[in-house]
């Protein structure tokens, strides 16, 4: 009897732990087109993208105004976050889930930042989204 409910304890301990670590795999990291209106590349998400993502982010320089922050063309790269991160600059001091860069060619970048909350938030960027397709290993134009 006793060995039945060693056994039956480890079965338990074991499935938790598998449980666990599926609660924190990472997401892909997606790349939608707007012109094709469907996801035309997808990747496993690495620490090198997420720390490229976190840089891209540290280039906030404002909020977009747009009525419509989407544009009519371009890509859109959604990544999670294997833990939240700490977003904190003039217009926006919170955890970050999950973070889509808006890529149009030859306009600014611009980021969505989703927080823990699921609220979303549109900023402009200094900097160009390229740094990321370079990290996961994809061109724009080439869907």
């Amino acid at each position: 009897m006793r060995f039945y409910k060693k056994v039956i304890c480890m079965l338990l301990l074991c499935t938790s732990i598998f449980i666990h670590q599926d609660a924190f795999a990472s997401s892909p990291i997606e790349v939608f087109s707007i012109d094709e209106e469907k996801v035309v590349f997808q990747t496993e998400s690495t620490a090198k993208a997420e720390d490229v993502a976190k840089e891209l982010l540290t280039s906030v320089d404002g909020l977009v105004t747009k009525i419509n922050p989407l544009p009519s063309s371009g890509l859109l790269v959604k990544i999670h976050f294997s833990e939240p991160y700490h977003v904190h600059n003039y217009w926006f001091d919170a955890d970050v889930t999950q973070a889509v860069f808006v890529y149009e060619e030859d306009n600014p970048s611009s980021v969505m930042l989703i927080n823990q909350e699921g609220q979303s938030v549109f900023f402009t960027m200094n900097r160009s989204t390229l740094d990321l397709f370079d990290a996961i290993y994809y061109e724009p134009g080439t869907s």
